[in-house]
């Protein structure tokens, strides 16, 4: 009989709570945590319930790793944090900051060891990082930038407390990516005083429950916003008590949407002139919130579709209302707010790319590698839960470069394709190995929390992802000799539940040296041992020093201790105060806990979570100004014609119940389905005489894949979909499927912040000819 713990998961940013049954160190059952306060009521969806597939596999990395000419041998901790210690301090005298760059982290729900990471970049000076998530969010990032002053955490639509929901660009019923996603849609379908509308060009099974569907034509979709607005405009059905009140800049922007050639948008678009005047109508007259995901993050002008949807909810009065389009509130962020324009950003050589929130468009790690400037090229790599020979474009070239780096080290839980380029391969733990946490927030005006602590085991030399990752600090000289006497206090400070207690000591040692630039990782080290748990340790730290409003944690009932009136009484260091209570109470409770409430009024949105002085959200941005005059009827309808050469449209990845990008790795997961398809509308697979099931060779300016299609009629017609998350190796060396980035280009991407068009592949398609096989392995039916 095995053991219940509470847990969440580990696939997504939902962060759903789990149940796991444990027994013998192995999950051999999973179901829905009825008390989370993520997932409330008790919620998951397949791929939560297939967390055994993820956690135990023949895959797992147990010891280091290093290459010896074609073959990888196991080494000792000792000798591989020594050898890596000396290489950085090698190519660092040589070449510079400029010579390393940081990837990391891939998880949605677990990014502690991300933060040593970012320590470690800093103390190399590079500005070259990148995230699996960057080629996702930049556009969205961007463009909250610019209305309120801060990119992260990001705007989200309500589900629930509005007149509307809407998904755009996301099939969410499959993929899950909103809390209690199938609840939500079910209820928001079946209420007869709201409406549920999809804005997808598939007819997904997420379209099928709305009330209205707009079908747009795929790539088209920041021309219909425009036209959208348009409308509105030339109806006067804007909010403008809203604009004057809570905006600046509406008199400039206003320009982008009259004298706009609203018919000739809407017959590029696809989209009936009746229906978008409907369209248009009901988003001007009632509440509404919209969740927007991958078809618009990873589509065509990417960047100027997810700032005109801000300014359709601008314009209709429905952007930082509650009800409407948030901003939750935020207690750590993935990075720095990034200001292109100024002269200490670093630029790329090639396509002269900045970075949003401090990371650099995904499309650019290749061109960093292949800068033929020697002093400015990227040598040195360090990957952290993450496999960019994956999940970035054009998979085939960043594989060769990966391997003419001069230093590649890849901490991970498997063997991933990233790990068979590298130099190093570090064996790190699954969030179920570890102390973990997740800083997407939970909910708005209400934000939770759920910390996960270890569920199992750790077995062979696996470690701790952020202890791996301070001692390559360690070993490369960046620490300085800490004295017995802070590990002493700090375990002090952990007995008497008074963590503070450590901060003045390692102050004042450090104060003593000269070197307060390595507080961080010093408190890591030093409570990480007191703590037991290097990972714990680093999302406190983080933590008391990071973002969460105070005021906001008050409003729900964290009160000062009296335990250090020299921190209490000091406005500079009481949040530090305030936050070690909400950290202690999250610690506390293993199926999260409420951590703020905002005082649910616009006023108080602004408030908090507009940066700008004069508090109010900003509509005109010079980028948008010089770009936007380019999406009309003409241009973008010149550019949306297929090429001869390439003239079917490919989705490369599909959200879907199967699989999560390349978390997902054990093929037993799939033995009773068979994901690996190519989804085509069968009509346009009878007119290229395929059959259903029949294998075809799929091809881009990039590369070429093979796969079986599969009719489907949710395709639009001439756009078919192939999912992500194949082409990964097993321990015996067979991929299941084949990558689908080997079709998309770093040189695809968007115009402004680089974000590559995987939704949009223009691609020819080939039935096999006559003898030629597929060249990749799938189950049977």
């Amino acid at each position: 009989m095995g053991v219940w713990k509470k847990t969440c998961c580990y696939n997504c940013g939902v962060c759903c709570g789990l149940d796991v049954e444990v027994e013998d160190n192995k999950v051999v059952n999973v179901r829905p945590d009825k008390n989370s306060m993520r997932s409330l009521g008790g919620y998951c969806c397949r791929k939560g319930r297939s967390l055994k597939y993820f956690q135990d596999n023949g895959n797992r990395l147990n010891h280091p790793l290093k290459r010896v000419g074609d073959e990888f041998v196991e080494i000792s901790w000792e000798q591989a944090l020594s050898e890596i210690g000396a290489k950085i301090n090698e190519i660092r005298a040589q070449y510079g900051p400029k010579a390393f760059g940081c990837y990391g982290v891939g998880l949605a729900v677990d990014q502690v060891e991300m933060y040593p990471l970012h320590d470690l970049g800093n103390f190399l000076g590079t500005q070259w990082w990148f995230n699996p998530l960057s080629v996702e969010f930049m556009a969205p990032w961007w463009s909250n930038g610019k209305f309120v002053g801060r990119q992260f955490p990001p705007i989200e639509g309500e589900t629930s407390g509005n007149d509307v929901f809407m998904i755009w660009g996301a099939n969410t019923y499959v993929s899950h990516n909103v809390g209690n996603a199938r609840q939500v849609i079910r209820e928001c379908s079946e209420d007869p005083n709201r409406m549920f509308i999809v804005v997808d060009p598939c007819l997904t099974e997420t379209a099928r429950m709305a009330d209205m569907h707009i079908k747009p034509r795929p790539g088209s979709d920041a021309l219909l916003v425009r036209a959208l607005i348009s409308i509105i405009v030339k109806n006067g059905w804007q909010d403008q008590e809203y604009l004057d009140a809570y905006t600046t800049g509406w008199d400039q922007a206003k320009a982008w949407f009259e004298d706009f050639d609203i018919d000739g948008a809407l017959e590029v678009c696809g989209v009936p002139r009746e229906q978008a005047e409907e369209f248009a109508k009901i988003l001007s007259s009632k509440t509404w919130g919209v969740h927007v995901d991958l078809g618009i993050f990873f589509g065509r002008n990417s960047t100027l579709s997810c700032y005109l949807i801000n300014m359709l909810a601008a314009v209709t009065g429905n952007l930082m209302r509650p009800g409407t389009n948030v901003i939750a509130n935020g207690y750590l962020a993935w990075g720095p707010y990034t200001d292109e324009h100024t002269s200490e950003c670093w630029r790329t050589w090639k396509t002269n790319s900045f970075p949003t929130l401090g990371y650099y468009p995904g499309g650019c790690l290749q061109e960093c590698m292949e800068d033929p400037n020697e002093a400015d090229r990227l040598r040195c790599l360090f990957v952290t839960a993450g496999n960019p020979a994956r999940s970035f474009p054009d998979s085939s070239s960043l594989v060769r470069d990966f391997k003419n780096l001069d230093l590649l080290v890849v901490v991970d839980v498997e063997m991933s394709e990233t790990c068979r380029c590298a130099d190093y391969v570090l064996p790190g733990t699954t969030g179920y190995e570890r102390f973990g946490a997740t800083i997407f927030t939970g909910g708005y005006p209400y934000s939770t929390l759920t910390f996960k602590h270890p569920i199992l085991e750790v077995a062979g030399e696996r470690r701790d992802d952020s202890e791996i990752w301070v001692d390559i600090m360690d070993a490369a000289g960046f620490i300085p000799t800490i004295p017995d006497e802070l590990y002493v206090a700090a375990q002090a400070a952990v007995d008497a539940d008074d963590r503070l207690a450590i901060l003045q000591p390692v102050k004042d040692y450090l104060t003593g040296i000269g070197r307060m630039d390595a507080l961080m990782p010093v408190l890591y080290k030093v409570m990480g041992r007191a703590m037991g748990s290097v990972g714990r340790a680093v999302f406190w730290a983080q933590f008391i020093y990071g973002e969460l409003n105070v005021k906001n944690a008050v409003r729900v009932g964290y009160a000062l201790p009296h335990k250090h009136p020299e921190l209490e009484d000091d406005p500079e260091t009481m949040p530090l105060v305030i936050r070690d209570q909400v950290f202690a109470a999250v610690d506390a409770s293993p199926s999260g806990t409420v951590i703020a409430g905002a005082d649910g009024t616009i006023e108080g949105a602004l408030e908090d979570q507009v940066m700008y002085p004069d508090k109010k959200i900003h509509l005109f941005d010079e980028t948008v100004d010089e770009h936007i005059v380019h999406i009309t009827p003409e241009e973008e309808g010149a550019k949306l014609a297929m090429p001869k050469e390439y003239p079917f449209l490919v989705s490369a990845g599909t959200h879907s119940e199967e699989g999560v990008n390349t978390i997902m790795r054990n093929p037993a997961s799939y033995r009773y389905r068979q994901p690996y398809i190519f989804r085509m509308n069968p009509e346009d697979a009878r007119d290229m005489g395929l059959a259903d099931g029949q294998w075809v060779r799929v091809t881009s300016k990039a590369g070429s894949i093979t796969v079986p299609v599969k009719y489907s009629r949710q395709t639009a017609r001439g756009y078919g979909n192939i999912p992500h998350h194949f082409g990964l190796y097993d321990e015996h060396g067979k991929a299941y499927g084949d990558a689908v980035n080997k079709l998309t280009s770093g040189e695809d991407v968007d115009e402004i912040t680089g974000d590559p068009f995987y939704r949009y592949v223009p691609c020819r398609v080939e039935a096999l000819k006559e003898g030629e096989v597929q060249d990749v392995w799938n189950y049977a039916k």
